[in-house]
């Protein structure tokens, strides 16, 4: 089973503050569909806080 997971976070927000609950989510999966096999991909994504340029 492969699982795919995109969040966007807070710019503010750590990747530290987010892991362990996509870790716990993973690993409810892995027993969830036990005995196959779960590979999971975590992408993480913030908005930039930077100003938008005008042109």
């Amino acid at each position: 089973m492969r699982t795919a997971l995109n969040r966007c976070v807070l710019a503010a927000t750590t990747p530290d503050a987010v892991l362990p609950g996509v870790t716990r989510l993973l690993g409810g999966a892995e027993s969830a569909a036990a005995p196959c096999p779960v590979h999971g991909r975590v992408r993480l994504s913030a908005r930039s806080q930077q100003v938008p340029h005008v042109r």
